[in-house]
């Protein structure tokens, strides 16, 4: 079985057995004068017998698109995406350059889907205080994303399927008004804590991202005995 294809500004990289790098100084050199940019941001690697793209920087995410913009995957350092659904675009940014590639997966390369995290670490755990009602919103508006690994604008309900998520844990039901206002309170506690926006897309992103939610969470929002949320 051949590797995976790296295809950057025209140059075509084809993964040998024991993988590649790519970063500022690895087998694919995406800028050698970006010192933002680690010097291996992403590793193409086998292993258990599938071919997996791996974050191995220590403080940079990469986004990993479709070619068909179907999907978008956030993999963040320590995580590791099979390369199973097709071509990907796959977007780094480092200080203020960001630096696109396509990554072609081997036709065989058949196996588990969506994204592998590093074990969470409790010692990074951000301080933010979350209200009951904040809570299960956010665990709603971010449930796709726990589930799965992929996050995606289309993927993430509205404040109508967010309030009816939530009505099915809590004796009382949350108004869609409600709910956004919620996510309005939201975004603007994390954008005060170092999110980059206060959009449901910035709001799901900066929580998973701070293990604010987890996916051992969600067992509140079917829990019968949720506290009743204002």
């Amino acid at each position: 079985m051949t590797g995976p294809r790296v295809v950057f500004e025209g140059d075509v990289y084809e993964a040998p057995a024991g993988g590649l790098t790519i970063g500022r100084r690895a087998d694919v050199v995406l800028d050698e004068r970006n010192r933002r940019l680690h010097r291996t941001a992403l590793q193409v690697f086998e292993a258990d017998g599938f071919w997996w793209l791996r974050n191995i920087g220590d403080s940079l995410s990469a986004t990993v698109v479709a070619v068909d913009g179907s999907i978008e995957a956030l993999l963040r350092p320590g995580g590791r995406l099979a390369l199973v659904s097709g071509d990907v675009t796959v977007r780094v940014a480092a200080g203020p350059f960001t630096y696109d590639f396509i990554l072609v997966p081997p036709e065989s390369n058949a196996g588990p889907s969506g994204i592998e995290r590093p074990d969470d670490d409790p010692t990074q755990l951000p301080d933010v205080h979350l209200s009951d009602a904040q809570r299960l919103v956010l665990l709603a508006l971010c449930e796709p994303v726990l589930r799965d690994g992929i996050l995606s604008l289309a993927r993430l309900p509205s404040a109508e399927r967010i309030a009816h998520r939530v009505a099915r844990g809590s004796p009382r039901r949350l108004t869609t008004k409600a709910v956004a206002k919620v996510l309005e309170h939201l975004g603007t506690k994390f954008v005060r804590a170092g999110a980059q926006a206060g959009r449901r897309r910035e709001i799901a992103e900066f929580a998973i991202d701070r293990r604010l939610v987890r996916l051992e969470d969600l067992a509140l929002l079917d829990f019968p005995g949720a506290k009743d949320v204002r």
